[in-house]
């Protein structure tokens, strides 16, 4: 419960905000935790959360994408957390959590990431 941790992302690199934000996802979301509490709780923090579109992804895809996208100055902030319930039955349970991270600055939206 409370603010969930984001990391340092207005001064971090992407990499290390990645790695903290992740890392603070896997101790919040422990596999057992209920589908409901998790994505409630990611709700309470700003993000929306919806089952992945059908058809669009391959392998095994996530239950819930929950996706929270903040704009300050010049960069869109954009955090998922990926969730899956792999519990067979009707109990919804997080198995696995993973976090994605993604930082787009108007200086830096050049051919293939470089100056614009």
């Amino acid at each position: 419960s409370g603010p969930l941790d984001l990391g340092d992302w207005r001064r971090a690199s992407q990499a290390s905000t990645l790695q903290r934000y992740s890392a603070a996802l896997t101790r919040r979301y422990a596999p057992g935790l209920g589908m409901q509490v998790a994505t409630g709780d990611l709700r309470t923090n700003g993000f929306t959360c919806a089952a992945p579109a059908a058809g669009r992804t391959a392998g095994d895809p996530p239950d819930q994408v929950c996706r929270k996208t903040q704009t300050e100055g010049d960069c869109t902030h954009t955090w998922q957390a990926h969730l899956w319930d792999d519990a067979a039955g009707p109990a919804k349970l997080v198995s696995r959590v993973r976090g994605l991270y993604d930082r787009r600055c108007k200086a830096d939206d050049g051919l293939l990431g470089g100056p614009g």
